[in-house]
C-alpha cells in the first residue's frame, strides 16, 4: 500500500512539473504627471527720472509703471517688445532694455519731452499668460503718441509667442473676420459716423494685435488705424460665447 501511496505521490508531482509557469503581470504603466503652470508672481516697479544734469518744471522725463513677472526670459521679452513701441525717430530703432532706450533719448529730447512705460498682466489660465504693454511718447507738437501691444505667450511652448493663427481652428478666419468685422460696425454707429466717406477714408481692416482674456479675445488698434486721433485707439471685445466654434478650445479659459 505505502509503494502504491508512494507511486501515485511522484506521478502527481511529475505531471505538476509539466505545466507551465503562470506569466508574470504585466508591467504597470505610470503616465507622466502633466507639468502645472502655476501663476507667474507679479513684480511691480515704479519710478520716474528726468534728463541727468536738468533742473526745474521743463525737464524732459521718462516713468514707468511696470508689473514684471518672476521669469527672465518672459520679462526680457516683454521689456524689448515695450521699448520698442516708443517713435524717436523716422526710421525704426531697436532697443534692448530701457537703459539703451533712455541713452538714445536724452540727446535728442527738449524741454518737456517724456516717455511713459506701463506693463502689466493682463491675464494667466494655466500655461497662457497675456501681457498689455502701453507707451505714451510726447516729442512736442499738439499731443504725443500712444501704442498698445499685447503679448499672449505659451509656456508649454517654450514661451512662444502666439499668433491668431495659432489659436483659431483651422477653417474659421473668415467667420472670425466675419465676426470683428460687425463689431467694427456697431462701433462705427455708437460713434456716429457710420457713413460711406468716413468708411472709404478709414477702412476696417484686421490687426495681429489680440489678446487671449477670461472674456474672450480682444482686438486693439492704435492711433489713425481705424480714424483720426481723436477717435483714439479703438478696441472690440469678441465674447467667449461667440468664439466657441472659432477658437481652440485650450485658449477659451
Amino acid at each position: 500500500m505505502r509503494n502504491r501511496m508512494a507511486g501515485l505521490m511522484l506521478v502527481l508531482m511529475l505531471a505538476g512539473c509539466d505545466d507551465p509557469a503562470p506569466p508574470p503581470p504585466p508591467p504597470q504603466v505610470i503616465a507622466p504627471a502633466a507639468p502645472v503652470y502655476a501663476p507667474l508672481t507679479v513684480i511691480p516697479e515704479v519710478w520716474k527720472h528726468v534728463r541727468p544734469g536738468c533742473k526745474g518744471k521743463d525737464c524732459p522725463w521718462i516713468e514707468v509703471e511696470l508689473q514684471r513677472v518672476a521669469d527672465k526670459g518672459i520679462d526680457a521679452l516683454a521689456e524689448v517688445e515695450l521699448v520698442n513701441l516708443v517713435p524717436l525717430d523716422d526710421k525704426p530703432a531697436h532697443f534692448d532694455t530701457i537703459e539703451t532706450l533712455s541713452a538714445a533719448f536724452w540727446p535728442k529730447t527738449d524741454k518737456q519731452w517724456n516717455i511713459s512705460l506701463q506693463s502689466k498682466v493682463l491675464h494667466q489660465a494655466g500655461p497662457i499668460l497675456t501681457l498689455q504693454l502701453d507707451n505714451y511718447t510726447y516729442t512736442g507738437g499738439a499731443h504725443g503718441i500712444s501704442a498698445t501691444r499685447f503679448l499672449n505667450l505659451d509656456r508649454r511652448q517654450a514661451n512662444k509667442r502666439l499668433a491668431l493663427a495659432d489659436v483659431l481652428i483651422p477653417g474659421k478666419e473668415t467667420a472670425f473676420k466675419a465676426l470683428a468685422q460687425s463689431l467694427h460696425a456697431a462701433w462705427l454707429k455708437e460713434m456716429e459716423v457710420a457713413d460711406a466717406e468716413f468708411s472709404q477714408t478709414w477702412p476696417f481692416h484686421e490687426t495681429d494685435n489680440f489678446a487671449l482674456t477670461d472674456k474672450g479675445i480682444v482686438l486693439k488698434y492704435q492711433n489713425y488705424e481705424l480714424g483720426p486721433y481723436a477717435f483714439g485707439q479703438p478696441e472690440f471685445l469678441l465674447p467667449k460665447d461667440k468664439l466657441a466654434e472659432l477658437v481652440k478650445p485650450e485658449y477659451l479659459r
